[in-house]
């Protein structure tokens, strides 16, 4: 044998050694991908085919997000990259002016108010009154401070769109200093253009869901893999609306105005009822701190007493449509389909670097290594879904648990970023839950003292006359505990008693 077909074969030999783990993976990754796109529903239709028929079935009624006003801001973000346009001055689409305008407004008014010391809200932390996370009434600021300006780091002055105003209730001597201020900030808060303020709460009362659909891509020019890539954001815009409208809403409740008050009310239950589509864990924490703001205000506004039963009813009505649990089980329903376009778009992007990186990326193809990434958090997203009891709108804590502790493997480096909320994102939707049936009792507690003068002694007293049932899951998942005290009572609400002090999940309503 020449030395040539010795060297030859050792080179051989070297080679079929090299690859034969890289063909093991690949066997191997596509055995497990097969194993989880084999997975079947109940009714025996595979998971990935159900999936991709909800991914084109849209919830009932109509997406917020193709409005003309929404449609047009997403243009706008769409063109210009500018994901934070909500905070932008240089804003030219009419929802993003008035974001801008109300977000401007508001830090003016935030610099207004006096501090308040940490202890005033010891059960949740420093939470300044005013503050949307907060249900204690505002610290206003005095009508000489709006008078003569602040003196911070530096002097500032009355705002210039503020100050006619506070030159107009200076001469009401009909009223008190805080009867002024009031007046003052109800008007600084009016949109400085109605139109647009009308077409917002046209839009939030007509619409059902918001998402990102393939029609939406077509209408803004945008492929599915551009999006992909840079993905759009109108959380900012989504945040500026609710704080607004929880900030108008009491700030009417404080000067006794029940309809406006009400009216505002109103535009912020449309956005926080707003059921998300083809959404990301993110999106759906973000409907879940919508829910909790609206919960606070709900709570802040009874605290004043500007309701009337037929008002708490239907506040309770809005709060009882809501399924958590549901949203939770669509949030990673969307999750999933996302994930797999991530797996086909992005790390296809880095193949367009230099020569390393694809040919990294055409190794991990070729290896079933992405194969294996893809089935691990497509396995866990599906376990997760399956410890979610939409019905009885439930969460199995330890099921979720298992399901979304994949090992920290090589072969998982991929899918361990894409774990929903680092795992904890159901914490999120059970808070968001809490705060809901708090809502839900408190309303129900507040129309059984309007008629019996008094809150009852147990909760079993609002049932039926009040309370259809307890609402789903409260009694079933966690403590609830109700104290009835000398001026009201005490509502604490736990899903998850025995977490960890930093993950608390207790949620507590005083009246």
């Amino acid at each position: 044998m020449t030395r040539k077909k010795k060297t030859a074969i050792v080179f051989l030999i070297l080679l079929g050694v090299a690859l034969l783990p890289l063909l093991f993976l690949k066997v191997w990754g596509a055995y497990r991908l097969g194993q989880v796109n084999a997975q079947q529903t109940a009714q025996g239709t595979l998971i990935s085919q159900e999936l991709q028929e909800r991914k084109k079935t849209p919830p009932e009624g109509k997406n917020l997000f193709e409005q003309p006003l929404w449609l047009n801001y997403l243009k706008e973000i769409t063109g210009g990259g500018n994901y934070m346009v909500a905070d932008s001055l240089s804003a030219s689409n009419a929802l993003s002016r008035w974001c801008a305008e109300q977000s401007r407004k508001r830090a003016y008014y935030q610099s207004f108010q006096p501090q308040a010391e940490p202890e005033l809200e010891p059960q949740v932390g420093y939470l300044r009154p005013g503050y949307l996370g907060s249900t204690q009434r505002e610290l206003l600021p005095t009508f000489e401070t709006l008078q003569k300006g602040l003196k911070r780091v530096y002097d500032k002055a009355v705002p210039s769109d503020l100050r006619p105003m506070v030159e107009k209730y200076q001469a009401r001597e009909d009223l008190s200093d805080e009867e002024k201020v009031l007046g003052v900030f109800r008007e600084y808060f009016q949109s400085e253009k109605p139109a647009v303020e009308e077409e917002i709460k046209k839009s939030l009362a007509e619409s059902s869901f918001f998402g990102i659909s393939e029609e939406i891509y077509t209408k803004l020019g945008v492929s599915e893999e551009e999006y992909f890539h840079s993905p759009l954001n109108p959380s900012a815009s989504l945040k500026t609306l609710a704080f607004h409208y929880g900030q108008t809403a009491r700030l009417h409740a404080y000067s006794g105005q029940r309809e406006k008050t009400l009216e505002e009310l109103k535009t912020l239950l449309d956005l926080a009822s707003l059921k998300g589509f083809n959404s990301t864990p993110l999106e759906g924490m973000y409907r879940c701190a919508l829910r909790i703001l609206s919960a606070n205000t709900v709570h802040a506004i009874i605290l004043e007493d500007v309701l009337n039963e037929e008002d708490l009813l239907s506040i309770q009505t809005r709060f009882s449509q809501i399924n958590v649990m549901e949203d939770l089980l669509k949030t990673l329903e969307g999750w999933e389909s996302i994930c797999e376009i991530i797996f086909r778009y992005n790390l296809g992007l880095i193949s367009e670097e230099s020569f390393w990186p694809r040919f990294i990326v055409k190794l991990a193809h070729f290896s079933g290594y992405i194969d294996l990434n893809k089935a691990a958090i497509l396995d866990l997203l599906r376990g997760a879904r399956a410890a979610i009891d939409t019905e009885g709108q439930t969460l199995d804590y330890a099921a979720w648990k298992k399901a979304v502790d994949l090992p920290k493997s090589i072969f998982n480096i991929l899918a361990r970023p894409m774990i929903p909320g680092d795992g904890k994102a159901s914490n999120a939707f059970l808070r968001a839950q809490s705060y809901r049936d708090a809502v839900i009792l408190g309303c129900a507690l507040e129309r059984y003292r309007m008629k019996e003068g008094s809150f009852p002694e147990k909760l079993e007293a609002l049932i039926p006359e009040y309370l259809p049932q307890m609402p789903p899951g409260t009694l079933s998942q966690g403590s609830l505990s109700y104290t009835r005290t000398e001026k009201g009572y005490e509502l604490i609400l736990n899903k998850l008693p025995e977490l960890p002090k930093e993950d608390n999940m207790e949620t507590i309503w005083r009246r």
